[in-house]
């Protein structure tokens, strides 16, 4: 810091250090626990994982900050979630994580994330699928299904989804185990379950597999 007459200049390095101070006191090196998007997600060839993470409202985006999960820590994770894990560390998934706050002056702001909550991720979700049924119930939609022809013997299966998701596998496994012993024809429409894309992506895939002209479309 240097002083002048009429006033004081600040280097970088001693404004990064003032907020670095900051930070340490507020936060008492705690982990907190935090809600945002991921954006963008990367796995480096040491097996770190970087996140860009964001937070938005009525399309405008409120704040943007990095995430990184050291590997140790992220195989922990990993084995927490599952099955579950490619699906909810993915671009387009929001997630509830405790992290600590870390500033350096080259790189700024970021999140070390040391654990993620499945079991709020869960509860968000199926807050929002009986928000959609209402709302399909409202519209009428929900009784279309029952409404469409279907062959006595379904042989074509166009089955739409992402092929990573447990869902997608556990479908895939009833229908080879299944109790007659029949065969299917499936044609696989591979598509974005989560994520801004993936309305459009899905509604894109759907007409994409009716095309197909199979016995029955089949979205998990």
């Amino acid at each position: 810091m240097s002083q002048s007459a009429e006033k004081t200049i600040y280097t970088l390095s001693q404004l990064g250090e003032s907020l670095k101070r900051t930070l340490e006191r507020v936060t008492e090196g705690r982990a907190l626990w935090f809600k945002a998007e991921i954006s963008k997600l990367t796995t480096g060839p040491t097996g770190h994982v970087y996140l860009d993470l964001v937070e938005e409202k009525d399309g405008r985006r409120l704040a943007v900050m990095r995430g990184t999960l050291w590997r140790g820590q992220a195989d922990v994770v990993k084995a927490k979630l599952g099955d579950n894990a490619d699906q909810i560390l993915q671009a387009g998934s929001e997630i509830v994580f405790s992290g600590r706050v870390n500033y350096h002056a080259v790189f700024g702001v970021s999140l070390v994330i040391e654990d993620i909550d499945f079991d709020a991720i869960v509860g968000e979700a199926e807050r929002r699928k009986q928000a959609t049924l209402a709302t399909l119930k409202k519209e009428g939609a929900l009784a279309t299904n029952g409404m469409l022809p279907m062959p006595r013997l379904v042989q074509r299966i166009a089955l739409v989804g992402s092929p990573g998701t447990s869902g997608f596998r556990d479908f895939g496994v009833h229908l080879l185990r299944n109790e007659w012993g029949l065969g299917f024809d499936v044609e696989v429409f591979a598509t974005s379950v989560q994520g801004k894309q993936a309305p459009a992506e899905i509604v894109a895939t759907l007409e994409a597999a009716a095309a197909s002209s199979p016995d029955v479309v089949v979205l998990v």
